[in-house]
């Protein structure tokens, strides 16, 4: 009975996820809702942007703690309806409380077991690890090459502390995040439009850019393994 109270919050988080994928939630979050919808959105954001901020936040940290595979299109589209700065904003606000929450959850359902298991080996790897916790957490936060997912849950496991996680994530997150609304902020105009999604907004600076910034991104794999060699 205990061992079911302790996993009761992932099951929680993991019954959201199956809910997402059986209600067809991904059909809410791409752009031709976003375009075909655009009047009814943008007219709540314009008669009150403090709740509909706070209620993109909030679904963001949902998505985020059920580890929902939209992070990237909501992340777009978080540019385009709110702008670079602000889309920005509340998007790493969003996920990092969603990541915090399966943190904690993580933490509370397995943690004991770890250190059951493990023992001696566990606690050598942790004081390893928390010398230099921050920059690994900051690395594995601003490299692609590691899944969102798994970032979120293995530290909870190896006795990183929530401050220390909390703040590598806002942190590492942030280019990711601002290259992305920014792209969805230069696909603004073309979602206003009458017209379908076509390559050549690829072309305009609004666009350019941000797709600049994303090439970099993917580079930085090829980066670290330099260094790392």
């Amino acid at each position: 009975m205990a061992k079911i109270k302790k996993i009761t919050p992932l099951l929680f988080l993991f019954s959201g996820l199956i809910a997402a994928f059986y209600f067809d939630f991904d059909k809410y979050v791409d752009f031709q809702f976003l375009q075909t919808h655009q009047g009814i959105v943008k007219g709540f954001i314009t008669d009150m942007p403090v709740q509909a901020a706070l209620l993109y936040m909030s679904l963001y940290a949902v998505s985020t703690a059920f580890s929902l595979p939209f992070g990237t299109i909501m992340t777009i589209s978080g540019g385009w309806l709110f702008g670079v700065l602000i889309g920005g904003i509340l998007t790493v606000i969003g996920a990092t409380i969603g990541a915090c929450t399966l943190f904690l959850a993580a933490r509370y359902a397995f943690r004991e077991a770890m250190v059951a298991r493990a023992g001696a080996r566990l606690q050598q790897f942790e004081a390893g690890f928390k010398r230099h916790s921050t920059s690994y957490l900051l690395a594995m936060r601003l490299i692609p090459v590691f899944p969102f997912f798994l970032v979120n849950f293995l530290p909870a496991l190896i006795g990183v502390r929530l401050r220390t996680y909390a703040l590598t994530t806002l942190v590492g997150i942030m280019p990711g995040t601002f290259v992305y609304a920014g792209l969805g902020n230069g696909l603004s105009y073309v979602l206003s439009a009458d017209e379908p999604l076509n390559t050549s907004v690829i072309f305009s600076p609004s666009v350019f850019l941000p797709l600049c910034g994303l090439g970099f991104l993917s580079l930085l794999p090829v980066i670290w393994n330099k260094i790392k060699g």
